[in-house]
């Protein structure tokens, strides 16, 4: 995301849908959208449009599930809790909730 523009991510993320469903038919596939980072205000800004997005793209899609990590932040930035002083990297709370997260997730895919 450092390097392309949001526009490219989404391309390239739409193709990696594509092949993946191409390869193995009947796919589940899990997409845990990236959580606010604490250092660029650029990023998230990024973020917050790709994630909007890609709800967005594959909401009727009943092959794709998007995991919502945006309870790690709070109005569009992360939430101090969750990321350490690097600004990248999450907390251990952190962790808990974006595991949990991705487990919900996956729960969502095994019973549909």
């Amino acid at each position: 995301m450092k390097t392309k523009t949001e526009s490219e991510c989404l391309t390239d993320l739409q193709k990696l849908v594509t092949e993946t469903k191409e390869l193995k038919k009947g796919a589940k596939i899990v997409i845990s959208l990236p959580p606010n980072r604490g250092d660029s205000p650029c990023l998230n800004h990024k973020t917050n449009i790709i994630n909007a997005t890609v709800k967005s793209i594959f909401a009727e899609d009943r092959g794709v599930f998007v995991c919502d990590n945006s309870n790690l932040s709070y109005r569009g930035e992360p939430d101090a809790r969750y990321i350490c002083n690097d600004g990248v990297h999450p907390t251990p709370a952190g962790k808990r909730v974006l595991f949990g997260n991705i487990r919900q997730a996956i729960a969502r895919v095994l019973i549909r």
